[in-house]
């Protein structure tokens, strides 16, 4: 796949809204997995305050096509769900992160350590041990 060498020359695009990212959102448009990549693409650029305004552009633009989808987008999906459960992804990797930053600031040793985690995992993280939908991808 050659998502990421696509995304990249956008940087250099004439308009915030060129050819290139309409055409990698349309094509995203058409396979879950190369939207939830070109999300993904898009969103670490977003971090480059030089690019900053051009990505956001074409992130947007995914996340109204995808919500304009509706039922029936990616093979029966419905589009506010699956685009939820991209952006769901970010929060997710955000929070192992997280748990690790807390337990390592835990003062004791191994056992306060081990303490710490299962408190977190079993308070406001718990949603980390459990996922409502996947995201199925076709394979040919």
């Amino acid at each position: 796949m050659f998502l990421l060498q696509l995304v990249q020359p956008m940087r250099f695009e004439r308009s915030d809204k060129s050819r290139l990212s309409q055409f990698l959102v349309q094509r995203s448009l058409t396979n879950i997995e190369l939207a939830s990549f070109l999300r993904w693409y898009v969103a670490v650029e977003l971090h480059d305050p030089a690019y900053a305004k051009r990505f956001y552009c074409t992130y947007e633009m995914l996340e109204e096509n995808m919500i304009k989808l509706g039922m029936g987008a990616f093979d029966g999906g419905d589009g506010f769900k699956l685009w939820q459960s991209l952006v769901r992804q970010t929060e997710l990797t955000a929070q192992p992160c997280s748990i690790t930053r807390d337990v390592r600031n835990v003062p004791g040793g191994t056992q306060k350590k081990i303490e710490k985690l299962w408190h977190l995992l079993s308070g406001l993280l718990s949603e980390l041990t459990y996922f409502e939908e996947v995201i199925h991808s076709r394979r040919h």
